[in-house]
């Protein structure tokens, strides 16, 4: 849900943008927003690679 979040967000102030330039913290929030995006989704893809190993680790041996 956060990840949503920050793209609704920042397609917000792409388009914001588009029509006029945006003001100093309009920009700075656009950054950390950015910002914060690429952390959720590193996060996101750490998750993932634990859960993938513990599967692993579990189903790996399950034809022998």
């Amino acid at each position: 849900m956060l990840i949503a979040n920050c793209q609704l967000l920042i397609s917000f102030l792409d388009l914001q943008e588009e029509k006029r330039s945006l003001s100093r913290p309009e920009f700075y929030l656009r950054k950390l927003i950015k910002l914060s995006f690429s952390r959720f989704c590193e996060q996101r893809a750490a998750y993932w690679r634990q859960r993938g190993k513990v599967q692993q680790c579990i189903l790996g041996a399950e034809n022998t």
